[in-house]
C-alpha cells in the first residue's frame, strides 16, 4: 500500500515548483502491520481456547 503512495508522490513531484520538495518524516506502516498481525493471532488463539474450554466443561457443543 505504501508503495502506491510513494509512487504517486514521485509522480506529483514533477508538478511541484523547482524549489519545492517533500520528505516522509515518519512511516509507521511496518509497526501498524505487525500490530494488526499480532492482534489477529491473539484473537485466533483466544477463540480456540474458548472452544476448548466449552467442550471440556460441557462435554458437548450444545447443553442438553
Amino acid at each position: 500500500m505504501t508503495d502506491g503512495v510513494k509512487k504517486t508522490m514521485e509522480d506529483l513531484k514533477q508538478r511541484f515548483p523547482a524549489d519545492f520538495d517533500y520528505a516522509i518524516g515518519l512511516d509507521t506502516t511496518r509497526s501498524v502491520t505487525e500490530g494488526i498481525s499480532e492482534i489477529v493471532q491473539t484473537l485466533l488463539i483466544a477463540i480456540v481456547l474458548v472452544l476448548l474450554v466449552v467442550f471440556i466443561f460441557l462435554q458437548n457443543w450444545r447443553r442438553r
